[in-house]
């Protein structure tokens, strides 16, 4: 068993010190090397800024477009400054408008990056109220051209390439809700009755988005599932969103092609027949206990020459898609 030697008396423990004579910089009384400086961790409006500068050199003149719905009289924060704290908050993964207001009152979006796209420094504390107000305020066409721009600059950049199926994008479409609450919001809410006394009020989007084996993202489109106004005799839905959004997508991207995927929701004939129409591919997924009345009219899994069910996934033969008449 080892034994510890005692310091001598009338010095205490603590006070001894230990120096390392090999290295230039030791420390007095200070055990161990002095700790390497550590990065400074980069702000992430600054690597928005800096993605945006490679990538979309031209988003601040796009935002400059936007058509303020605001008096500009009584005007103080830009239109384009209100999107782009949208967009950060959405990109930095905010779960929340008021989380989003602490880092603005914080100085965790750092200012000095603003002031190099030439905003104010007091036009770029605003209020998280403001931008959800103004965004609100402004028609969902204004964020559709955004898209369809920004889209286009990339596709012609050759920054999707990468991703291409025989020459051709994959969009998946896909409802999604935005908002719901037990309290009407608008004459165009959606209505879900749950009970005689429970019913719940939703603003749902069709949304399209270009989908990678990777996992990146990029919004191409979306349309609005809500209703007209006033008297109707059926709600709006993902099929009448569809066929709006599909003729939208082509007047938007004439001359681009795209894999279609989707869900059994879309298996019917409008779909397969605008597909066919604009030179569309499309996948849809049916599993084997949806749709009966359409998987009855398929050929047998043994007639089929283009696919193979091994239990896993699906083989395709490599000779492109095929459409079943």
């Amino acid at each position: 068993m080892d034994r510890r030697v005692s310091p001598p008396e009338g010095i205490n423990r603590a006070d001894i010190g230990f120096e390392r004579s090999d290295y230039p910089s030791a420390r007095a009384h200070k055990p161990g090397r002095r700790p390497e400086p550590k990065e400074p961790t980069p702000d992430c409006f600054e690597l928005i800024l800096a993605a945006e500068k490679h990538f979309l050199p031209e988003l601040r003149k796009w935002l400059k477009k936007i058509k303020d719905p605001r008096l500009i009289e009584r005007v103080t924060f830009p239109i384009d400054l209100i999107f782009r704290l949208a967009i950060t908050m959405r990109i930095a993964q905010y779960q929340s408008r008021r989380e989003f207001g602490r880092a603005l009152q914080n100085g965790q979006i750092c200012a000095a990056a603003l002031e190099t796209q030439g905003y104010k420094v007091e036009d770029i504390y605003c209020h998280n109220s403001t931008v959800n107000r103004v965004m609100e305020m402004t028609p969902h066409t204004e964020s559709e051209e955004i898209i369809a721009s920004a889209f286009k600059y990339l596709v012609n950049a050759r920054v999707f390439d990468p991703f291409r199926d025989d020459g051709m994008l994959s969009v998946a479409i896909d409802g999604t809700n935005m908002f719901s609450s037990k309290n009407r919001h608008c004459e165009h809410c959606l209505t879900q009755k749950h009970s005689e006394t429970c019913t719940t009020f939703r603003h749902d989007v069709l949304a399209a988005k270009m989908v990678t084996s990777c996992g990146f993202v990029a919004p191409v489109g979306f349309e609005p599932i809500e209703n007209s106004g006033g008297t109707y005799t059926k709600q709006d839905c993902e099929i009448k969103s569809w066929r709006r959004l599909l003729p939208k997508l082509k007047e938007q991207y004439p001359r681009m092609k795209f894999n279609i995927l989707a869900d059994s929701l879309f298996a019917e004939e409008a779909t397969f027949s605008a597909c066919d129409q604009y030179g569309y591919n499309f996948f849809i997924c049916l599993q084997d206990d949806k749709l009966p009345s359409v998987r009855d009219q398929l050929p047998s899994t043994d007639d089929r020459p283009f696919i193979k069910w091994t239990g896993e996934k699906r083989q395709f033969d490599g000779e492109g898609v095929h459409r079943i008449t």
